[in-house]
Formats: C-alpha cells, sequence, structure tokens
C-alpha cells in the first residue's frame, strides 16, 4: 500500500511538473486575412506622384463621372461587419482569449488595405475614423506568458501579390513595402513579425531564399501540399477525394502518413495525414547559382477544417477523432484554422464574439491549447532534421484551382478554344502576367540606371522621389 501511494504521488507531481513529457497535446489557433486592393491604380489627381485609393476613385465616380472602377466601392468598404474588423473587432475576438495563458491569433493586412482605409479615415467616410490602428496596437501589445505577441500582425506583401509567381527582386519589393507601411501604421515594438502569410496561402520552396534574408522564421503553408508529397497518399477523385491533377511524382517523398481521413466541403478537399499535415517542420530550398542552402519553419494551415471555420460553428470532433489520437508529445501538432477575416460567415460579428471564444473553450475542455505560432513555436522548436518537401500551391479555396501545383486560377496557360495548349493562343492571365514581366524588367532597369532607391519613396512618393521610385510604386 505504501509503495503503490508513494508511486501515484510521483505520478502527480510528474503530471504537474512535466506535462508536455507525460501527455501529447494539439495545439489550435487562427489566421485572419484582412484584404482589399488598390481597385483604380491609375494617376491620383489629388496627389500626382500616387495612384488612388478608394476614396479618390469613389470620389471621381460620384463628382466627376468616371465610369472606373465598375466595383461599388462603397458597398464593399462600408459593409457592417468590414467597418468593424478592418478598425476593431480582431482585436475583440482575441481579448475573449486572454483567460489562457498562451492564446491568441494571427492577423494579416495588406499594405494596400490601410492605405485604403487611411484615405476613408482620415475623411470621416463611411465609418471610419482616424486612430484605428490603436486597437492593433494595444492587442500587439498583450503577451503570452511567453512574452509572444497576443496578436501577431505577420508579415505579407504590400499589395495582393501571388508570391510564387514573382521574380526574387519583385517579392523582396513587396515584403520590404509592407514592412514600410506595418511599421508606419502599427509600431516597432514590437519588431515586424518572424511569420510570413502569403497570399492565398500560396507557397513554392522558390520563394524560401527571399523569405530567409528579409529575416523570416517561418511561413505558413496549406496542409493539402504536405499531405500530396506522401509516399501513401490515397488517391481518389470525387466526392471526400482529390478534385485536381493528381500528385506529379517528382514531388513524392519516401515518408508514409498511415493515419490517413478525409472530406470534401463545396469541391474542397482531400485527403489528411496525422500527425504529419498537422506539424511544424523545415523546408529547403538550395540557391542553383551558388549552392547555398536556405532553411525556413513551415506551419501548416488546415485546408479542410480553415474552410468550415470560415463557413460555420464547428466543435472539436474532427480533431478528436482523426488529429489527437496520433499526437506526437515530442513534436505536437497544431490546427492553424486559417481564412478570410472580412469574407463570409468568418469575417463576420458572430463569428469574432462567438465562433472563437467558443471553439478556444470546446477546444481547453478537451484538453487542447489554444496558442499563437510564435508561442508553440518558442516552446515546441522543430527539430533541424526534420527538414520535408512542400508541394507548390495555394490553399484549395480557389474555385477551379483547388490548390494545383500550378497555381491555374492565377496563371492557367494559352490555349485555344477548345482548352488545348497552345504557345500562340489566348488566356488572359498568361498574356497580363506577360505585360507585368515586361514593365517590371523596364523598372528594373530604371532603378539600375538611378541607383537605389528608398523603400519610402516607393510606398508614398514624395514630389522628390525619383523615377524608378515612383514606377515601383506604380
Amino acid at each position: 500500500m505504501k509503495i503503490s501511494g508513494l508511486f501515484i504521488k510521483i505520478q502527480l507531481l510528474l503530471i504537474f511538473l512535466l506535462p508536455g513529457y507525460l501527455f501529447s497535446q494539439v495545439h489550435t489557433s487562427y489566421l485572419w486575412h484582412l484584404q482589399q486592393p488598390i481597385y483604380w491604380p491609375a494617376q491620383s489627381t489629388f496627389d500626382t506622384t500616387n495612384y488612388q485609393t478608394v476614396y479618390e476613385s469613389h470620389w471621381h465616380k460620384v463628382n466627376s463621372g468616371a465610369t472606373h472602377p465598375e466595383n461599388d466601392l462603397q458597398e464593399i468598404f462600408s459593409k457592417a461587419d468590414r467597418v468593424a474588423v478592418y478598425q476593431y473587432r480582431a482585436k475583440d475576438a482575441v481579448q475573449s482569449l486572454l483567460s489562457y495563458p498562451e492564446a491568441g491569433a494571427q492577423v494579416n493586412y495588406s499594405g494596400c488595405l490601410i492605405q485604403n482605409v487611411n484615405s476613408l479615415a482620415v475623411n470621416s467616410q463611411w465609418g471610419y475614423s482616424t486612430g484605428w490602428q490603436n486597437n492593433f496596437i494595444t492587442a500587439r501589445g498583450w503577451t503570452t506568458t511567453a512574452n509572444k505577441p497576443r496578436m501577431d500582425i505577420v508579415g505579407f506583401t504590400m499589395h495582393h501579390a501571388l508570391s510564387p509567381l514573382l521574380s526574387e527582386e519583385v517579392l523582396r519589393k513587396q515584403i520590404q513595402a509592407h514592412r514600410h507601411i506595418y511599421n508606419q501604421t502599427f509600431g516597432t515594438s514590437p519588431n515586424y513579425s518572424n511569420g510570413y502569410w502569403p497570399a492565398e496561402c500560396a507557397f513554392s520552396e522558390r520563394i524560401i531564399k527571399v523569405l530567409v534574408e528579409e529575416g523570416f522564421e517561418w511561413s505558413i503553408i496549406a496542409n493539402s501540399h504536405l499531405a500530396r508529397t506522401l509516399s501513401d497518399y490515397p488517391l481518389s477523385f470525387g466526392t471526400s477525394g482529390c478534385n485536381l491533377d493528381p500528385p506529379n511524382k517528382a514531388d513524392k517523398v519516401s515518408a508514409t502518413g498511415t493515419n490517413w481521413w478525409s472530406g470534401q466541403i463545396d469541391g474542397r478537399g482531400g485527403a489528411f495525414a496525422a500527425p504529419y499535415c498537422y506539424q511544424a517542420h523545415k523546408a529547403k530550398y538550395v540557391d542553383p547559382a551558388i549552392g547555398t542552402e536556405y532553411l525556413i519553419t513551415v506551419v501548416p494551415m488546415c485546408d479542410l477544417l480553415s474552410y468550415q471555420n470560415g463557413y460555420a460553428l464547428m466543435g472539436t470532433g474532427d480533431i478528436d477523432a482523426h488529429i489527437a489520437p496520433y499526437d506526437n508529445a515530442s513534436q505536437p501538432s497544431i490546427v492553424l484554422l486559417a481564412h478570410d477575416g472580412d469574407n463570409a460567415w468568418g469575417g463576420g460579428y458572430d463569428y469574432y464574439q462567438n465562433s472563437v471564444s467558443g471553439f478556444a473553450s470546446s477546444a481547453n475542455s478537451q484538453g487542447y491549447v489554444p496558442t499563437t505560432i510564435e508561442h508553440f513555436l518558442s516552446t515546441h522548436p522543430v527539430p533541424s532534421s526534420d527538414i520535408v518537401h512542400v508541394e507548390d500551391g495555394s490553399w484549395f479555396n480557389a474555385a477551379n484551382d483547388w490548390g494545383h501545383p500550378q497555381f491555374i486560377n492565377w496563371i492557367w496557360p494559352m490555349h485555344t478554344s477548345s482548352q488545348e495548349f497552345d504557345t500562340d493562343g489566348w488566356n488572359e492571365d498568361a498574356r497580363n502576367w506577360a505585360v507585368l514581366v515586361a514593365a517590371e524588367n523596364l523598372v528594373e532597369m530604371a532603378e539600375d540606371i538611378l541607383g537605389s532607391v528608398s523603400i519610402g519613396e516607393v510606398v508614398d512618393p514624395s514630389s522628390s522621389a525619383n523615377h524608378a521610385e515612383r514606377a515601383w510604386h506604380h
């Protein structure tokens, strides 16, 4: 009896002192993507060194008979839910998580959205007011028990630029421009985020070099592009299966997933292996010119569960059944729910005010840990030997692309009227990229001739900005 009692006491002591070593715990977190583009990037008449932002574009349509953009900008920006989340509702949602030691969320706020909101706020238009950014600054100041921001406003591009389709120089400028306006808007304490959210969660190992050189330590990826590399990926088409081309054999690795489950919503879905598709790993890019290796941590978002979370209330049922039973205590799973934070039900009042706190409560009651990515990686660093391959592609949200590894939603190849590939054929996207690449060549030549450019003048050109800075801006 004495030995048995002592054993129980030792067990209880270990439970309190070493829970991470005894028990496997799934972690949960969020990313909310906030973005509105420059709808009509013609030269501004209010400030002739800049392009138009939303306030001016709307003003021209109302006051001078402009026909573009065709979009109803007032309808887009005056939606009550957008007015709220672009200014304060994300903060309110994070505040509802403060009772959990490491809980919070990642927020993605594009540079062009900052410009658009500022243009409305300074003119007191449609419910926007100056000082809106203070809510985000306040939430960034709240910290977890590891002294990490409760709201991590992650790195992004200045505009909604699809990272894998950009040259290194354009991607670098996009990130630097975003960092500049981010620091102006949200401050430099804490510093610019260590994490990167690629537009549409579109990732390729080709962008790792630029991300690392720009100071990022981790990037979010879609977990479908981990699943599709595994040697035992259960390929099936149709309902609850694959809705795009099968994985390229060149993307296959020797590792197996073993614990597979599948699902599909609105044509979006696939098969996922636990814990592999829910663990942070490292990915690598080797510069072919010099042989230098660049490593970055990749944090998988849950493609299927993220889509569900953006459209309806959800519980922990799928985590309980398909993820938690296979969790690894030495390298625990993170269930990252990433989606638009300003569209559909996931951008509305009920989502931020009820679903966020409700799901965190349910997760906590199941023994899961609401967290932030920065906190999670600081307490569960990825082993340096855990280097995986990530297939090219985006999240599967874009209809008719479904996460295709060739990004066909954004660069569908040229084709004939019968959809057969033809280099002399036509496609708006492919031809559009040709124009952009040709323009980029001229802009880079201008910079080469004039020397280095100021990123501040690229973001907001003054009257003294040189032609290269103005060219990069436009």
